[in-house]
């Protein structure tokens, strides 16, 4: 380790914390390069190796990161995306088993911390109730601006239950008179997500490569709102490809089976 360095034949003491400044300095660089990198994707999956080393690596698997910094799992607590005591296990599971990858829990899903706004699901689900076209649609209404609307729908989300088609539900309460919305309808293969962008709120169901369609989400402009997040995440394969997957299943995304999007006749959002 270094101690001291020369100057003109004469070695000269260093300060005793030139090492970990250095280090420290280093490090910083190297957080903030990591921090803009990992916030590329959507991270489905963590693993540890036999030095104590991180890595994550996404859906689909095509996109890896490795030797995750510290900074990073902060940001994952910080955001409310994962409990601390939630990410702990995980990681200590990791530890003890190297070299095994193991999935997130559903509704941790990473989201971009480099983005200067991200959208709040103000209905995220709650536990065990299957509401996911109420839950996001309102989260998505909260943000468009209409809070009237977006709370009535939120309280509608367990009567929602005893319906069979709970997006035609849905389109039958919001286009009544006094919420002012007309409803356009998306059958399937007819919606593309990355290219068809809109300051509406549209809901839609999912198909995934599994040939099942078990989930719904509502898009909004840039924004996708799932009620098993904390917050919405950006419209990306390796979103919808989560979306698409559940617990011990994986899928990937193939197209929307079916949408409505609600578009309001005096445009209240933004």
């Amino acid at each position: 380790m270094l101690k001291f360095v020369r100057q003109q034949k004469n070695w000269v003491n260093l300060p005793e914390d030139f090492l970990s400044s250095y280090r420290e300095s280093v490090q910083d660089i190297y957080d903030d390069v990591a921090m803009d990198l990992l916030g590329e994707h959507v991270w489905s999956s963590l693993r540890c190796n036999e030095f104590g080393k991180f890595s994550l690596k996404t859906l689909c698997g095509n996109h890896r990161f490795h030797d995750v910094p510290e900074v990073w799992f902060q940001e994952f607590v910080e955001q409310g995306i994962m409990r601390e005591d939630s990410l702990s296990l995980m990681k200590g599971r990791c530890e003890r088993h190297i070299n095994a990858w193991y999935n997130f829990p559903v509704g941790s899903l990473k989201t971009d911390p480099s983005l200067p706004f991200t959208p709040t699901m103000q209905y995220p689900q709650e536990p065990g109730m299957h509401t996911c076209v109420f839950s996001s649609l309102a989260s998505a209404l909260h943000e468009f601006g209409d809070h009237n609307a977006a709370e009535f729908i939120a309280g509608e989300a367990k009567n929602s239950l005893q319906k069979l088609n709970r997006i035609s539900y849905a389109k039958q309460l919001l286009c009544k008179k006094e919420w002012g919305y007309d409803a356009v309808v998306f059958k399937k293969g007819q919606l593309d997500l990355f290219n068809d962008k809109t300051p509406y709120p549209t809901v839609c169901e999912l198909l995934g490569s599994d040939g099942l369609v078990h989930h719904a989400i509502t898009v909004r402009g840039e924004w996708l709102f799932d009620s098993n997040t904390q917050s919405a995440i950006p419209i990306n394969r390796d979103s919808l490809n989560w979306c698409c997957s559940s617990k011990g299943m994986v899928s990937t995304f193939v197209s929307v089976n079916f949408a409505v999007r609600f578009v309001h006749k005096t445009s209240c959002g933004k």
